[in-house]
């Protein structure tokens, strides 16, 4: 190979890498990007309902969407003032799978998600105080994201 060639040929390569790192998610960190919603839940036991339903468990629904679907392999709830303290703050919800888990792209607080269980055996969520802040962790496989949220008070009906 002439000079020129070698010349051309390094200059394609450098072209390549600048394209694949500026113009590509290839060789960035991936995170799931994650939000939430909080409703009011019409299915509480004292109103009707299945008393024995997971999801009767709370006034409220909290939904998440993860923007996409993922084989989840962890899931946790934690306070998020207690979090940045300790990173082993014992969780109020846990779930652990591995990477065979169904593929989901919302999750609902405190139901089972298809594939995965409890870390603890036989733990249930358990129920999050209004307008306390808390944080969402959740991986796949190597993938991971985060989410703060926070449970505004029940609205006081105007009559």
């Amino acid at each position: 190979m002439t000079q020129k060639e070698i010349t051309l040929v390094v200059f394609t390569v450098i072209l390549a890498g600048v394209y694949l790192c500026c113009f590509t998610d290839w060789l960035k960190e991936k995170h799931i990007g994650i939000e939430h919603a909080v409703r009011p839940n019409v299915a509480v036991p004292s109103r009707r309902g299945n008393p024995g339903n997971p999801a009767n468990q709370f006034a409220y629904t909290l939904t998440f969407s993860l923007g996409r679907e993922y084989k989840l392999t962890s899931v946790k709830v934690v306070p998020a003032a207690g979090f940045q303290a300790n990173q082993n703050v014992p969780p109020l919800w846990h779930l652990v799978g591995d990477a065979k888990s169904d593929p989901t792209r919302f999750i609902v607080y405190g139901m089972p998600i298809a594939g995965m269980k409890p870390l603890v055996t036989g733990a249930n969520a358990e129920p999050l105080a209004y307008n306390v802040e808390y944080r969402l962790l959740v991986e796949a496989g190597g993938i991971k994201g985060e989410h703060n949220f926070k449970i505004a008070g029940p609205v006081a009906s105007h009559r």
